[in-house]
């Protein structure tokens, strides 16, 4: 997995030419499974500390330390598990 700050990770996803391929799982206590997928070409901006969501989602502001996980074309390419402190 590839190292590097969440917010460099949804940044990168702002500035792909393919942001529809990457999804963000975070975590989502009003899901069964506790996690919710976001398709990557849904986030419209990333601060220090929220990720601000377009797509029929306007308004919806995620804090960013909800992140857990960021796949690309299906596969987890940055994890919060894999980080060390």
């Amino acid at each position: 997995m590839r190292k590097g700050t969440i917010r460099n990770m949804v940044n990168k996803i702002l500035w792909s030419d393919d942001k529809d391929q990457y999804t963000l799982v975070v975590v989502d206590r009003l899901t069964p499974t506790g996690l919710r997928e976001i398709p990557g070409g849904c986030v419209e901006r990333v601060d220090r500390a929220y990720i601000y969501l377009g797509c029929g989602e306007e308004g919806t502001i995620i804090p960013i330390h909800r992140v857990v996980m960021v796949k690309y074309k299906g596969a987890a390419i940055w994890s919060r598990a894999s980080q060390t402190p």
